[in-house]
């Protein structure tokens, strides 16, 4: 099967650094058709270099069936530039839009998403390599059930929701607090009522570090692991990332993977080495689209979204029908608030 072209919707450092690498490295599932803004010009991306195409002059005949559009652009410029993709034959290709998907002022251009034939998220967070290691770990019983996860300076806004979301299976976040402390501020997000997640701010990849609290033990990174917990840490070839530990059990990369992960110092511990690992992540998302699994649900990436708003603006969020994605009259609710207050 010939691989499957991909428009890039941007050409910005998330672009540049993260999504063009992991493309070019599913290169037998994917090829770059093209590289769309608001001007032409010329572009390096990923260490190659590609004509920029204005989007705005392009006709529905430059997509072919089957296509992939991915939309990585400025948060104020989503709206139109779906707006753009949606005259061009949306129902013949996919889209794969960046995180946060929309602004909620911008909530009312949700509609357009159904023009689509799928449209996933490119939350890459929840595709973290480690977390296989990790879901080893607790699936050998060993250490009981996950009941608390804590990100210190790990993790970043709804990124962070959709890594919980990951490690503790599930597609919502039931509710949430936010709490101003000392250095920053902590997020308490409840997942049920026996697990939870911790997030505290404000991100530092560089110095900050996971710990993950089990019924029976504890996981954490080197210099942070609980007392007789087990350690998580990479797995090193020289100065290659090729996979991910916890106490005596390891997990590898494949070699595709240790080629994106290159970049940190060799004494970087897990957290530190986010950037790297997030290219990763973009890799296994779009295999996994090329797949036929699909990638990260539109509602899942939504749903950060709101949480993630509800807890900036008010510092408290809870998941009922007036609130959460999964409501109709939510829907209806947020699509009519922006009609009103965005611009």
């Amino acid at each position: 099967m010939s691989p499957r072209r991909v428009w890039i919707v941007g050409a910005g450092k998330r672009v540049k650094e993260t999504a063009v690498p992991a493309f070019l490295a599913a290169r037998e599932h994917f090829e770059i058709a093209g590289v769309l803004g608001r001007n032409a010009r010329n572009e390096t991306l990923g260490g190659a270099t590609f004509a920029v195409r204005e989007l705005a002059k392009l006709d529905a005949s430059a997509f072919s069936e089957n296509d992939l559009a991915y939309v990585a652009v400025g948060k104020q410029a989503v709206p139109e530039v779906l707006g753009r993709l949606a005259r061009l034959g949306p129902e013949r290709f996919d889209l794969l839009v960046d995180t946060p998907v929309l602004l909620l002022k911008h909530f009312r251009h949700a509609e357009l998403f159904g023009r689509f034939r799928n449209v996933w998220v490119a939350e890459d967070c929840f595709y973290l390599p480690w977390l296989d290691v990790v879901r080893e770990e607790l699936a050998s019983g060993e250490l009981g059930p996950l009941v608390e996860a804590r990100f210190l300076h790990a993790a970043y806004a709804y990124h962070g929701f959709a890594t919980l979301k990951a490690l503790f299976g599930v597609e919502r976040i039931r509710s949430a607090r936010r709490k101003r402390i000392a250095d920053g501020f902590r997020r308490t997000a409840t997942i049920d009522s026996q697990r939870r997640g911790v997030i505290v701010e404000p991100r530092d990849y560089a110095k900050g570090w996971i710990e993950l609290h089990c019924a029976k033990g504890a996981i954490g990174e080197r210099g942070h692991v609980p007392p007789g917990g087990r350690e998580l840490a990479p797995v090193l070839d020289g100065r290659d990332c090729v996979g991910f530990r916890v106490g005596e059990r390891d997990v590898r990369l494949a070699p595709r993977e240790v080629e994106l992960a290159r970049g940190p110092e060799p004494g970087a511990g897990v957290t530190a080495r986010q950037e790297a690992l997030k290219r990763v992540g973009f890799l296994r998302l779009v295999e996994a689209i090329a797949a036929g699994r699909g990638g990260y649900l539109l509602e899942t990436g939504l749903d950060d979204m709101l949480v993630d708003y509800a807890l900036e603006k008010s510092g408290r969020w809870h998941a009922n029908a007036l609130t959460s994605i999964d409501s109709k009259l939510a829907r209806t609710f947020y699509s009519t608030l922006s009609r009103v207050v965005g611009r």
